[in-house]
């Protein structure tokens, strides 16, 4: 089961980007522990994984595009909803780090 969109935010470590542009372009390597998964999914040792079609996605699940697997496996290609909360978190983020500041 993929995490749903409330443990993907509680994944996102406070000092990383959640910045789609961000994530870089991953070539497909074996790597140390390494393994394929019940989906057919290499899975890296952190958490990321490439899908049956070669496309990577972050250790939190989601691909350079913003695209993720839900529940059931089925590849929901953008989600708003993930979008606008990603913003969220990171204007909260700065609002915080400003606020501690004063």
């Amino acid at each position: 089961m993929e995490p749903n969109n409330v443990e993907i935010e509680e994944k996102i470590p406070e000092n990383k980007s959640t910045s789609i542009e961000e994530f870089p372009e991953r070539i497909k390597e074996e790597v140390e522990d390494g393994y394929i998964d019940d989906r057919g999914n290499y899975t890296t040792p952190n958490g990321s994984f490439w899908d049956e079609n070669v496309t990577h996605f972050n250790h939190i699940g989601l691909d350079k595009h913003g695209g993720r697997y839900d529940e059931y496996g089925v590849l929901i290609l953008f989600d708003m909803k993930m979008k606008l909360i990603r913003k969220i978190m990171i204007f909260s983020n700065r609002l915080m780090k400003i606020l501690k500041k004063l």
